[in-house]
């Protein structure tokens, strides 16, 4: 292992080295670029000023004066010239980066770090021995867990793999449960908690009684006889009342109201966003998260979720666009100074 460290930081060395070395060679090179550049610039300027002295003396010297004659008479050559001389800055520049030599310097680098590299796996292939077994076992366990079984299977034969006696049971019949869900059928789910059912309390799970309501529902739903799911709650419900008759029995009188309401309004309360009387429910009960707007003080709502500021606070979906002017502009938080866009918020979940 010492080894591998010393290696490792030989290694890290050489890269900086390797990188020094490249930082340097690009800099003669951009130290060239802009002396080419500044040359360009300036034989650029010096031509400009030329032109600049002959146009004058186009209109107020005579035509005696053979020099400036010369300049003006003649501007096809002044372009040819000036076209030579800018070909030469350029060749001695390419020139000048050849004796540079950047691609082969560059290319050394990079080739004595790969090899440092190719050095530094192999100590780590020496060190590390895969476990093949082991590689093998984990990916027959994600098999098993995927519901891949048939390929779980085939790979435990052709790597000699033993796993715990009833491991591919327990995923084959978890597997059959849940395409059985899928499948809107919960009587292999309903039989695996009824057998479970002692241990599945002990931790808590009443899946038991979730499965059973579930039915109740579906039953409530689709049945043309209500009387068929009075006698489906009258046999399969039943077991459940010593646990679950407390919270039901509160809520009665309410809902009793309930219906009383809704008979007067002459009004579905399926179609209400919420019920218009409350019912008692003990804190012990409370499963969600209740959110109310510092702001408007309203109590969140599928169409008015909770929105998390960039600062951190948090305010109803309905202030938001208030003080936005409809998600329209930036505006500050009602808490603090801090200033953010309808994008840079988002929807919190509890």
């Amino acid at each position: 292992m010492q080894a591998l460290e010393d290696e490792g930081r030989r290694v890290l060395k050489k890269q900086r080295v390797c990188a020094d070395q490249i930082h340097r060679q690009l800099d003669l090179l951009l130290t060239e670029v802009e002396t080419a550049k500044a040359q360009l610039v300036e034989k650029q300027d010096e031509y400009r000023r030329k032109r600049s002295r002959g146009r004058p003396a186009e209109t107020t010297v005579a035509p005696a004066d053979n020099q400036r004659s010369d300049d003006v008479d003649h501007p096809d050559e002044q372009i040819e010239v000036r076209d030579d001389e800018m070909e030469h800055i350029v060749q001695e520049f390419i020139e000048r980066v050849k004796l540079l030599n950047l691609d082969k310097s560059v290319a050394d680098e990079l080739k004595t770090l790969h090899v440092a590299l190719a050095k530094y796996g192999k100590q780590i292939d020496k060190v590390n021995v895969t476990d093949r077994g082991s590689v093998g076992q984990l990916i027959a366990e994600y098999l098993y867990h995927d519901g891949q079984i048939d390929a779980a299977d085939a790979l435990c034969q052709e790597a000699k793999l033993t796993l715990p006696g009833n491991y591919r049971e327990c995923f084959v019949e978890l597997h059959s449960i849940t395409s059985a869900l899928k499948e809107k059928n919960m009587t292999p789910a309903l039989e695996w908690s009824r057998k479970n059912r002692r241990e599945l309390l002990r931790l808590g799970l009443d899946v038991e009684y979730e499965l059973v309501r579930v039915q109740y529902l579906d039953l409530v739903e689709s049945c043309s006889d209500v009387m068929d799911a009075v006698k489906f709650a009258s046999e399969e419900l039943t077991r459940f009342h010593t646990s679950h008759a407390k919270a039901g029995i509160a809520a009665l009188p309410a809902m009793r109201k309930l219906v009383a309401v809704m008979d007067t309004k002459m009004t579905n309360w399926e179609t209400l966003e919420e019920l218009p009387v409350e019912l008692p429910i003990p804190d012990e009960h409370r499963y969600h998260t209740v959110f109310a707007c510092p702001v408007s003080k309203e109590e969140s709502t599928p169409s008015n979720p909770p929105i998390l500021l960039k600062c951190g606070h948090v305010i109803c979906k309905a202030c938001v666009k208030r003080i936005s002017f409809n998600m329209t502009r930036r505006f500050k938080c009602p808490t603090c100074p801090v200033e953010q866009t309808e994008c840079e918020t988002r929807e919190l979940f509890f």
